[in-house]
């Protein structure tokens, strides 16, 4: 989830939207309730070239599957349109389900799609011990090791 309001953008052409008309330039505008981000064009996109735009939330606790995500356009003009506004159609997005996070402990193919949070779990719980054998008075200690690791910070 996110903070509503306005949430800066990185990548490759944040400079060409802003989160409102004449608005913050860089930024897009969160709504947490419908969990979505609305952009509005500041400086015209080229045709045919590429924009990648990123931004930070923070997952929420409990897991989920990556959900539908869809884009769409409104009140696209000028360029080759220069009559009245068109929409572009809402549309499925391309979600990389095969990508695996090499650098996390524990991530599983389709863990890279969007909005994939995975349930709060033991990713390692391990226990052992040092020695089998009985030896009541000859001094030898048995140690029992334990061994976890989470996906999630616990305090």
């Amino acid at each position: 989830s996110g903070s509503p309001g306005v949430l800066p953008l990185n990548g490759y052409g944040p400079g060409r939207v802003q989160n409102a008309l004449g608005g913050t330039v860089g930024a897009a505008e969160w709504d947490d309730v419908f969990k979505s981000a609305t952009m509005f064009v500041a400086s015209n996109l080229t045709a045919f070239e590429q924009y990648t735009l990123s931004f930070q939330l923070e997952n929420d606790v409990q897991g989920q599957l990556s959900p539908a995500i869809s884009i769409s356009a409104s009140g696209v003009t000028g360029g080759v349109y220069p009559g009245a506004p068109i929409k572009i159609l809402r549309t499925p997005m391309i979600k990389d389900i095969t990508t695996l996070l090499s650098d996390i402990v524990g991530a599983q193919m389709g863990d890279a799609a969007p909005f994939k949070i995975q349930d709060p779990k033991f990713l390692k719980k391990t226990i052992g011990q040092s020695i089998a054998w009985p030896c009541e008075r000859c001094g030898v200690r048995n140690y029992i090791t334990v061994t976890i690791s989470v996906n999630i910070a616990i305090s």
